[in-house]
């Protein structure tokens, strides 16, 4: 199956889920590259991490975890503890953004293993702040930037985070954006190379009926995700590695 790069798409898709003049909790990897694009295409607002800091600007650097706190530079609107971010600050946040390797139509996410968790078939590496996060969640956006449908699935074999009850859920992949919930749906869809991606929606329960199609990324978000998708290479992000290479053979 053909699938588009992450530059076609979702990249740009989730920068644009962060309003302006908000306050964003985000979560490591793709939400804290999301993060750098959305300030790079001139959206202005706050950026709360899991560590215990607001960022009210760009850094010089871009973060390397969450706790790269040599990275913040003159950044910093807020400086506390884990706890004062997600037992206070999360709820306060406008919107939530997290990674979701793997997750349900109802939001949930299994970051916990792969078989039964007293002998799993693989250990994943956890939740870490994600399961306060995202039960606090006013609105929460996930991010799926993988290269295989099923891993959105009917039911997660574990729930390691699941959303606040009546938050809005919205899951950002390669093939376009669902809202998820009791009564899933396809919001907007890439217009090509996505069939395989509908069926899949369609065996899970999401509706797909309603579906638009996505607008064209335009020049300036293409070149700011490449630059920023270059940045997160040259700061060790694999993940982002590859999608640059995608991107300049698509």
């Amino acid at each position: 199956m053909i699938v588009p790069s992450l530059t076609d798409y979702f990249l740009p898709a989730a920068a644009r889920t962060i309003p302006a003049d908000s306050w964003v909790f985000t979560g490591f990897n793709w939400p804290v590259i999301a993060a750098r694009l959305a300030r790079r295409l001139d959206c202005d607002f706050v950026q709360v991490l899991e560590a215990g800091v607001a960022l009210d600007r760009d850094t010089p650097t871009l973060l390397s975890s969450t706790t790269d706190y040599f990275a913040y530079g003159n950044a910093a609107c807020f400086q506390g503890s884990i706890g004062d971010v997600l037992l206070s600050l999360v709820s306060r946040c406008d919107q939530v953004m997290l990674d979701a390797a793997n997750v349900d139509v109802l939001g949930h996410t299994n970051s916990t293993a792969v078989g039964p968790t007293n002998a799993p078939k693989v250990r994943l590496p956890g939740g870490g702040g994600a399961p306060d996060a995202a039960a606090r969640a006013r609105r929460l956006i996930l991010l799926y930037a993988g290269r295989d449908p099923g891993r959105l699935q009917r039911q997660v074999e574990h729930v390691t985070t699941a959303p606040a009850s009546g938050a809005p859920i919205i899951l950002i992949t390669r093939w376009g954006t669902l809202h998820l919930g009791q009564e899933p749906w396809l919001e907007v869809c890439v217009a090509e190379r996505t069939e395989a991606f509908r069926r899949h929606l369609y065996s899970v329960g999401v509706r797909i009926d309603k579906a638009r199609a996505a607008r064209a990324v335009t020049s300036q978000e293409r070149l700011a995700s490449d630059a920023v998708l270059a940045e997160a290479s040259a700061r060790g992000y694999s993940q982002a590695a590859n999608a640059l290479i995608e991107s300049r053979n698509s």
